[in-house]
């Protein structure tokens, strides 16, 4: 868990997004967009706080697939603001 500087809503509008693709059991659950970053070394994506992504989903952008291998909520404030999911 981190601290966001801004709230979620402002840091998913201020950042470019990109749009993924999530899959479960080999069917598509949603389409959502998402703002990509690094954190020691490890590739994560910020999306709004409840969206339907799971560990062990498959998220697809832009024909690569990787697996959501870890979820984790980042705060503003000391409240739950984004869902952090790692790839």
């Amino acid at each position: 868990m981190a601290e966001l500087p801004i709230p979620g809503s402002i840091y998913l509008s201020d950042f470019p997004s990109e749009r993924f693709q999530v899959m479960r059991n080999n069917s598509l659950v949603t389409e959502i967009n998402g703002v990509s970053n690094f954190e020691h070394g490890r590739h994560y994506v910020h999306f709004p706080l409840n969206s339907d992504i799971k560990v062990g989903d498959t998220m697809i952008l832009e024909g690569i697939s990787r697996k959501a291998t870890e979820i984790d909520t980042d705060t503003y404030l000391g409240k739950p603001e984004l869902m952090k999911v790692y790839l």
